[in-house]
């Protein structure tokens, strides 16, 4: 089950799908991030790939702390994940070690847009 809050559970297919998230806020920066935990799963046995197709430029900061996306495609899904904050990420591809991808996206200056792009590999 997803976390409470912004989010949702993706059913990911053979063929290519979008993740298209916009988070933040209309101007400045917070001291307080906000959060959407989104969960791609497919079905057992099977991986997703998981494609950077974009991400908002303004967000290139190191360690990410402004706001950003983070991938969890290892196969321990309690450590952080990989992240990722700058338009240069894009067509970044990762393969998941499991059927379920956790992705949580944050923000805490302005609003971002982030494009993912994702579908399952055996």
């Amino acid at each position: 089950m997803v976390p409470t809050g912004c989010g949702q559970t993706l059913k990911a297919k053979e063929s290519k799908q979008f993740l298209i998230d916009k988070l933040g806020f209309p101007s400045g920066v917070r001291d307080e991030f906000a959060f959407c935990n989104h969960w791609i799963e497919a079905p057992e046995g099977k991986k997703i790939e998981i494609k950077i197709n974009s991400i908002s430029h303004g967000y290139a900061h190191d360690g990410c702390i402004l706001g950003g996306v983070e991938i969890k495609t290892s196969e321990d899904q309690t450590r952080t994940g990989y992240r990722f904050c700058s338009p240069n990420d894009r067509n970044t591809v990762l393969v998941s070690a499991s059927n379920r991808v956790p992705i949580i996206t944050f923000n805490r200056s302005g609003q971002h847009q982030i494009i993912l792009e994702y579908k399952i590999v055996s």
